[in-house]
This record gives structure tokens, C-alpha cells and sequence, in this order.
């Protein structure tokens, strides 16, 4: 079994970017309310650009093919528990769904052009 903790100090698993990423979102928006998902998930790029040029980024692994580079990295926005925040902020915030209903008689009527 692998070890479960403790943490080393300092480890945040990408808390603090998460912390930022709240901050941000609080923020007034331009019509009022607060900045809108779509405004807010840009600091995700700009966090990940910092932490490619930052002397914490201690690897670099470049997997090229023809037509993408995939990229190796310790970035803490990248991995998988800054990964479960962003789903659950998207759900709270941005994401609007709507469920799959059946069409009633008049609109069944409307589309078929009766």
C-alpha cells in the first residue's frame, strides 16, 4: 500500500490555484454580477504558462509526433485534483444544461407543418 501522508509541508496540490481561480470569479463582471465562467477559466492558461517558466517546473518531457506535442509537466493546475475543482465550479457557475423532454402534440404539429 502506498503511504497516505503526511503531506510535505508545502504541498497543495493546487489549492492556492484554486484559491486565485475564487478570487477571480468573485470579481465584477462588466453588466453587472460577477465575471462569467468563460471569463474566469483563462487564468487556468496563464497559471499553466507561469508554471512552465517557473524554476519549480523541474521536468520537461516533449512527446512530439507529426501534428500535436504532448507535454509532460508537474503543473498543479494540470493534475487531478485542481481537475475535480474545475468540473465542480463549471457545474456551479457556467455549465447550463438542459434535460431531454419529449415534444408535446403542438409542437410535434408546428414541426411537421400541420
Amino acid at each position: 500500500m502506498p503511504s497516505t501522508g503526511p503531506w510535505r509541508v508545502g504541498e497543495d496540490r493546487g489549492m492556492k490555484e484554486a484559491i486565485d481561480f475564487l478570487r477571480r470569479s468573485m470579481e465584477p463582471g462588466r453588466r453587472g454580477g460577477t465575471v462569467k465562467y468563460s471569463t474566469t477559466r483563462k487564468l487556468n492558461g496563464a497559471l499553466t504558462n507561469l508554471w512552465r517558466i517557473s524554476p519549480e517546473e523541474k521536468r520537461d518531457v516533449v512527446i512530439a509526433s507529426d501534428k500535436k506535442n504532448m507535454v509532460a509537466t508537474t503543473s498543479p493546475v494540470q493534475g487531478c485534483w485542481y481537475g475535480s475543482f474545475k468540473e465542480g465550479v463549471l457545474s456551479r457557475m457556467g455549465k447550463e444544461t438542459e434535460q431531454d423532454r419529449p415534444l408535446c402534440s403542438e409542437e410535434v404539429g408546428i414541426i411537421m407543418g400541420v
